[in-house]
């Protein structure tokens, strides 16, 4: 969604909730919890500007006219979806103001994302919720919310982003691409593995994804080696060669991180009936699913919200999920529970740093966030943001390593210990 790991999100965009409880010391209208919102907030002392008078804008870019207009219009769908939900559950909006997400076409364009960006930078928008689809449009878009000061909730994060100092008012709603990497090498650490191969495409997003999971090998003082890379190229359609290749090097394990050749790749890897312990980033869980086959029995993927084996979710959650893929027409899929976190993540985050000091001001919504203790916002799905750290979640639902298959309950990807 948001620049560089959109491959964690290629396909979630719609949720319709249940009522559930969403912030665990919010108010929660109709579900039988009003616990705690005054004690919240802070007396600024006139620190900081009240909120003005009239609905509190954030902004949200979509392509809802160019080559990803399908996207576009399931992000336009989350977007209407999420706003009628934080509406059901707080009906006197935030501190009496309405909250309004104000959706522009980007049209997948380089001149109109960045038209996107200026407007939100002229209306004086109070955040962003969601960027380009594209990472470069994204990084261009990035650029100017960052001039304006404005606080953008994104989902991913490359080494970039995670510096405080160079983006004081970017949050991350999941975890670094660090995050995953470093649960990464405590998973290949604990399994004894001391070769590894590696498939990438060599984009840069990849490349950094594999350069983290070297550097959190190297910290962690883990004896792992990758012994062999091989690249596809993005968009192949064929990756026997390479796998061919791969296979020939016999490492005890095989990394895989690709932007969007996962199929191809698992039906390489089919094809010569090679099933060796596999650890596929993010996107491996979202896309091409289906084509893993064998492989998924000895196939695994850093991630966030996966579930610990033989935990139940609450029924609100299960209900979410169902509600979701009933939504977009199509079968449970893996990937479920990280659409309905994204969504609740950036509104009711938002909704605390804004009543924390009844106020908009960008200065004011990074200290409510900085000094958040660790907060539950959503059944599991916890935040501890800091001033070093804006990359904050954390708990059972944060970064690590889940199986692929088989699923938990209502597909649901089940998380396994280092």
């Amino acid at each position: 969604m948001d620049g560089v790991s959109v491959k964690r999100y290629s396909f979630l965009r719609k949720v319709v909730l249940g009522c559930a409880p969403l912030l665990a010391i919010g108010l929660v209208a109709g579900c039988g919890s009003t616990a705690g919102i005054a004690a919240n907030k802070v007396a600024s002392g006139g620190k900081f500007p009240a909120i003005p008078p009239g609905p509190i804008v954030v902004g949200a870019s979509a392509d809802l006219s160019g080559p990803g207009a399908a996207s576009g219009e399931s992000e336009k769908a989350l977007v209407e979806l999420g706003l009628q939900l934080f509406k059901a559950q707080h009906p006197h909006g935030i501190d009496g103001h309405q909250l309004e997400i104000k959706l522009e076409d980007d049209a997948g364009s380089a001149s109109q994302a960045v038209e996107v960006a200026q407007s939100f930078v002229s209306q004086h928008v109070a955040a962003i919720f969601y960027a380009s689809d594209i990472p470069e449009l994204a990084a261009a878009q990035f650029a100017f919310w960052r001039k304006a000061d404005i606080p953008n909730f994104i989902d991913g994060g490359d080494n970039l982003y995670t510096n405080v100092q160079e983006w004081p008012y970017v949050f991350g709603v999941d975890g670094s691409n660090y995050q995953y990497s470093t649960a990464g090498a405590s998973f290949l650490a604990a399994r004894g593995v001391k070769t590894l191969g590696v498939v990438s495409d060599g984009t840069p997003a990849d490349n950094e994804v594999v350069a983290d999971l070297q550097a959190a090998l190297e910290a962690a003082g883990n004896k792992t080696k990758i012994v062999k890379q091989v690249t596809i190229p993005e968009t192949a359609v064929d990756a026997s060669s390479a796998i061919v290749e791969l296979k020939a090097a016999h490492p005890d394990a095989v990394f895989v991180a690709v932007e969007t050749s996962w199929g191809p790749v698992w039906n390489a890897f089919n094809a010569q009936n090679y099933a060796p312990l596999i650890v596929a980033d993010g996107g491996g869980l979202y896309i091409a699913h289906s084509s893993l086959g064998v492989l998924g029995a000895n196939a695994y993927t850093t991630n966030f919200g996966c579930i610990p084996a033989g935990t139940t979710p609450p029924s609100y959650v299960t209900s979410a999920i169902k509600e979701y893929f009933a939504d977009i027409g199509t079968d449970l899929q893996p990937g479920a529970l990280a659409s309905v976190q994204n969504v609740v993540s950036k509104i009711e985050l938002f909704y605390y740093a804004v009543t924390k000091y009844d106020s908009v001001a960008p200065q004011a919504i990074k200290k409510a966030l900085e000094t958040m203790p660790a907060t539950k916002v959503w059944w599991e799905l916890e935040f501890h943001f800091s001033p070093t750290n804006h990359f904050g979640l954390t708990g059972p639902l944060g970064a690590q390593v889940c199986k692929m298959d088989p699923m938990g309950p209502d597909d649901i990807a089940v998380s396994v210990p280092d």
